[in-house]
C-alpha cells in the first residue's frame, strides 16, 4: 500500500537525482539513459509477444547490453502497426521499479 508520505518520499528522491544529474557530463547521463532503457527493453521483452519478435530482429535481447547503435536498429513503430497489433503489444505487468 502507497500512503502519502512513501509518494512524498518517492518524489522528493527523484527530485534529488534530476538535481544530481543535470549537472552530469553528457556522455554519463546518455550511459544513464541507456541503463534505464535497457530495463525497459529486458521488460518489454518478457511481456509483449510483439515487442519480443521486434527487438529479437533487430538483435536486442534480453541482457544484450543496450547501445546507441543496437537501439538505432529498431524500426519505429507505425500506426498501422499498432492498429493491427493491438493486444500483442501490451504488456499486462509493470517493471518492479514503476510500482508505487
Amino acid at each position: 500500500m502507497v500512503t502519502a508520505g512513501s509518494r512524498g518520499a518517492l518524489l522528493l528522491a527523484l527530485l534529488e537525482r534530476l538535481d544530481r544529474s543535470e549537472r552530469q557530463p553528457p556522455a554519463a547521463i546518455e550511459q544513464e539513459q541507456f541503463r534505464r532503457l535497457s530495463v525497459l527493453v529486458d521488460h518489454a521483452a518478457r511481456e509483449s509477444p510483439f515487442y519480443a519478435a521486434r527487438l529479437a530482429a533487430a538483435g536486442l535481447a534480453p541482457g544484450v547490453e543496450l547501445t546507441p547503435e543496437r537501439w538505432r536498429r529498431l524500426p519505429v513503430l507505425e500506426r498501422a502497426e499498432v492498429q493491427v497489433q493491438g493486444e500483442a503489444l501490451r504488456c499486462h505487468r509493470l517493471p518492479a521499479e514503476c510500482r508505487i
